[in-house]
């Protein structure tokens, strides 16, 4: 029923479902969002880490894949930061492409795995090689709070994120 009504659509707990979000707006949008998209336990990318489940759900690896496609060609190109790219190029680009946060250790590391576990090594380490470009935050890891960030922002003379307001809206 759930993956009927598109429950578990969603890949995080930010998603809401748009026929219970459009009710909810219908009805005035009074009290309480609708809940989130996900209704089950939620089980992390990093229980792939040390075991072979993929192999075992589909041992005969890709080459058991069967099915086609039957999609027409396209024939303009890809708008992407670089410009308009051909198939070629935008799969070489893809090619060329690489990340740190693509490898171990944080390449199994995923939304709800920060969120619950910001306090391991893995995930301070990987919000320290985020921070790294930050002229603020650099070298703060995962343990950085709202408040610390007000007070960063004060320390470089700059009003925080927290105190500003859009003009003409009142805070009352």
């Amino acid at each position: 029923f759930n993956m009927a009504a598109g429950q578990l659509g969603a890949q995080n707990e930010y998603y809401l479902h748009p026929v219970s979000y459009s009710v909810w707006r219908k009805g005035g949008g009074e009290g309480d969002l609708p809940t989130t998209g996900r209704t089950r336990e939620f089980v992390p990318g990093t229980v792939l880490r040390d075991h072979d489940y993929a192999r075992r759900v589909n041992p005969g690896g890709f080459d058991a894949v069967t099915g086609d496609r039957l999609l027409p060609q396209k024939t303009g190109g890809f708008d992407t930061t670089r410009g308009k790219l051909s198939q070629e190029e935008m799969n070489r680009a893809a090619r060329e492409w690489s990340s740190p946060l693509l490898e171990q250790p944080w390449r199994l590391l995923d939304d709800a795995a920060v969120k619950w576990g910001w306090d391991t090594p893995e995930a301070d380490d990987l919000y320290r090689y985020v921070q790294a470009d930050s002229r603020l935050i650099r070298g703060q890891g995962s343990g950085l709070l709202r408040e610390d960030i007000d007070e960063l922002r004060r320390a470089a003379g700059e009003r925080p994120w927290s105190e500003a307001k859009a003009p003409g809206l009142s805070t009352e």
